[in-house]
């Protein structure tokens, strides 16, 4: 793919301090920088970071931070997952795909870590910050319609898929290297705070993020298991060391059926440990509200699939 060797030397860059960044011992709700200072490329750049709709979306992110979220002693495994929210790579859905989530993978004994990575900067018509979910909306359509005609250049007549344009989202660079380094912090730091494995899930953007995780790593930021929610991609290179996936998404949901089916096809032919579902009553970005459909099930499922793959303890 024409960025990766960009992306690649971006996080080689990255990588170079990658443990470097003081942590304490781990408390809950506790915010870790990802970088001490400013994140690589983000020198001098003002922070104008904002949240809408009660701070459940966060817009304008420069500075990446993880989020802890401990279990309850009592139920705790010594396991850790990186959790990547979603939003086109223009924002994140914070709560619904970031500490809500976390919240349920804590309830299970997961240490949960959610990852605040930075975003494409987005304005509304008059140049000013988008103030509600409507200028917000259109600002993302914007950029997209951007990321497709960046595609069309270098693709003519070929329709992109959506994890395409995410990839072609200016600021996606950086949410790959914010989840690199996230996955490194955590893992440099796994003896410390009593992890056997770390794992990386994701939601939409968040999702694309976790499938360049799983296909771009080494062995300071590779995942013992993977979570794609409602994303995919192109036809995947599927590494050696892939670790178990386990994917669920919408019939019909703005990423392609293909988008999806490239990469349990590619997990199955390589024959690493793959399970997909589709859920025909539910909309892009379910998370895990309650519906009272079908969908509601893809938890549990998930985390029967992590005991299946032990990744987590039956």
């Amino acid at each position: 793919m024409k960025k990766i060797s960009i992306l690649m030397a971006l996080l080689a860059f990255c990588s170079i301090s990658a443990f470097s960044v003081n942590v304490t011992p781990l408390t809950n709700e506790q915010v870790i920088n990802l970088y001490d200072g400013p994140a690589p490329g983000m020198e001098g750049v003002k922070d104008e970071e904002y949240s809408i709709q009660d701070g459940t979306i966060l817009l304008g992110v420069v500075k990446p931070t993880l989020k802890v979220f401990l279990p309850e002693p009592s139920v705790r495994k010594n396991v850790a997952m990186v959790v990547c929210p979603g939003g086109g790579m223009c924002l994140l859905s914070y709560k619904e795909e970031g500490e809500d989530v976390a919240r349920a993978l804590a309830k299970q004994g997961i240490t949960a870590f959610v990852l605040k990575y930075r975003l494409e900067p987005i304005y509304n018509d008059k140049g000013g910050r988008a103030s509600n979910f409507g200028e917000v909306m259109m600002a993302v359509v914007k950029q997209f319609d951007k990321s497709k005609e960046a595609f069309a250049k270098d693709h003519p007549g070929k329709l992109p898929l959506t994890s395409i344009l995410c990839q072609n989202v200016p600021a996606s660079k950086y949410a790959f290297a914010d989840a690199t380094k996230a996955m490194q912090l955590v893992r440099s730091h796994a003896h410390e705070w009593q992890f056997d494995k770390v794992g990386i899930m994701g939601f939409s953007a968040g999702a694309v993020t976790t499938t360049y995780i799983m296909l771009n790593h080494d062995d300071s930021s590779r995942p013992d298991f993977a979570g794609v929610i409602y994303g995919g991609w192109d036809v995947p290179q599927v590494p050696a060391d892939a670790c178990p996936l386990y994917m669920c998404s919408p019939v019909n949901d703005a990423f392609q059926p293909v988008e999806t089916q490239n990469l349990f096809n590619a997990w199955r032919e390589a024959k690493k440990p793959v399970e997909l579902h589709y859920y025909q009553k539910a909309v892009h970005g379910y998370g895990v509200k309650t519906t009272g459909a079908a969908v509601d099930l893809w938890f549990d499922s998930m985390i029967a699939f992590m005991k299946d793959t032990k990744f987590l303890p039956k």
